[in-house]
């Protein structure tokens, strides 16, 4: 599994540049974390700044991005817009299946998508006859680009724009993890525990939901897709905004196979970055600082058995 933390900050002012850059990489394999933008068109940048991170061409078609939004997707409209996305039978887009996970802790359903040309992926269990890429967004509320690209994701599925990938793989889209921390804007579950450190003990339902995704379907490959602030800390701290447009990492816990580990890092992080490159976006092994404005310290991300990065690898 691999890991990249897309962080297109200063392309400034709204979410369109997150989405350009994670809808980029998100089909090419990995786990992704975007830069938070506000959602108010506030210019913030030098020009310098701006002219390194230009603002998209075209904006994507989610509710978020309709004339004079101001706010992102709601639970209710993810809802009504995944279900006009289901096929039952043959389309363009091949079967696109609803998945019902079960709720959240305050009873907003958690629902993901299967886009697959294998009938056997539907049955239950299912019986895949190819591989399984996860995509999973918004599992820290506050975090909502990744919800909003996986929208795309799964409109551009359906419409069959994607077609040549479901001759070879099978698609689940988990546009929101945590829609009740999506509905307050924090990070955590609607009873504070942090649902991307939840993925050994399972005490949410949020991260059970995950689980018995990953049991039934089996992927090849999860991509767990967050944000990552590219200006605030770096700039009180040194003085610039962070220059990469991703950050990448795949999953290094202690006890996995080396097999797994030179997989991850050799199918999915380099041609990763290859796709982002050709997209005119750079990448950096995915780091962070921490609020201490005195720590000038970076970390890469953890090593622990608990977050879904490790746990999926």
């Amino acid at each position: 599994m691999t890991t990249a933390s897309v962080k297109p900050t200063p392309r400034a002012v709204g979410p369109g540049g997150v989405l350009r850059a994670c809808f980029a990489g998100a089909l090419a394999a990995g786990s992704l974390a975007f830069a938070q933008e506000p959602v108010a068109p506030v210019a913030v940048e030098s020009a310098a700044v701006a002219a390194r991170f230009p603002e998209p061409t075209a904006l994507p078609r989610t509710p978020a991005f309709e004339p004079g939004r101001s706010s992102w997707t709601s639970n209710a409209e993810l809802h009504a817009l995944l279900r006009s996305l289901v096929r039952e039978g043959e389309s363009a887009a091949g079967i696109v299946k609803l998945l019902s996970l079960g709720s959240s802790q305050t009873g907003v359903p958690i629902e993901a998508l299967l886009f697959t040309r294998d009938a056997g992926s539907t049955a239950t269990p299912p019986r895949a006859t190819r591989p399984t890429v996860l995509l999973i967004g918004q599992q820290h509320g506050d975090e909502p680009a990744g919800a909003e690209a996986l929208i795309v994701i799964a409109q551009e599925l359906a419409a069959g724009k994607l077609q040549p990938l479901l001759d070879r793989i099978n698609v689940i889209v988990l546009p929101r993890a945590n829609p009740d921390g999506t509905a307050a804007d924090r990070r955590a579950s609607a009873s504070g525990i942090d649902i991307n450190r939840d993925h050994l003990l399972l005490r949410t339902p949020e991260a059970q939901a995950q689980a018995q995704l990953v049991r039934e379907f089996r992927p090849l490959v999860v991509a767990d897709l967050h944000e990552h602030a590219a200006v605030a800390n770096y700039v009180e701290k040194f003085g610039a905004v962070q220059r990469a447009d991703a950050l990448l990492q795949h999953a290094l816990t202690p006890n996995l196979p080396e097999l797994v580990t030179k997989a991850a890092d050799e199918w999915f992080r380099v041609p990763l970055q290859q796709s982002l490159r050709r997209e005119g976006l750079s990448s950096d092994w995915y780091h962070t600082s921490s609020d201490d404005p005195g720590d000038r310290r970076l970390a890469m991300g953890g090593v622990h058995a608990d977050n879904g990065r490790n746990v999926n690898g």
